[in-house]
């Protein structure tokens, strides 16, 4: 953690300090130059959901999370994406499991892969895009995201 700190941690809000503690600026400013230095591609997609049949996606869905496959041989691993995004577009694929419900499949993507480099779970990073994704939905439609501290 002190390596990580010296190498990407960034003072942000332009006071001459870097408090990854008690500035929200520096924090989230450290957190992109971490990303933006592993690889991540500012535009870019993080991950898309997948439609799977048979049991040929299950040897990707175990093959890691680097992306090496690539998005147009999907198919011939019974895997369905709606993307529109280029053939030759590198990938992965992973399955969440959660206990008594049916997987959630997902095609993962150069940035997905460059969040779980900030933490090595395939469960973290895709929670960071879900709840991306929330904030991304409440700002549009005018609202706020829940902060867990309403009607008290």
């Amino acid at each position: 953690m002190p390596g990580s700190y010296r190498r990407f941690a960034v003072d942000f809000d332009g006071d001459g300090q870097i408090n990854l503690a008690t500035s929200p600026a520096d924090a989230i400013g450290s957190i992109g130059n971490f990303l933006k230095s592993h690889g991540w591609v500012q535009g870019q997609p993080v991950a898309l959901g997948a439609d799977v049949t048979g049991d040929g996606w299950r040897k990707l869905a175990g093959g890691g999370i680097v992306p090496a496959t690539r998005l147009s041989d999907l198919r011939s691993y019974g895997v369905k994406v709606a993307a529109d995004l280029p053939g030759d577009t590198l990938c992965a694929l992973i399955e969440l499991e959660t206990p008594g419900q049916a997987s959630d499949v997902r095609v993962t993507l150069q940035n997905f892969f460059v969040l779980t480099r900030y933490n090595r779970s395939n469960l973290y990073a895709a929670a960071v895009l879900d709840l991306a994704a929330e904030v991304a939905r409440a700002k549009s439609a005018g609202s706020q995201p829940a902060t867990g501290k309403e009607g008290k």
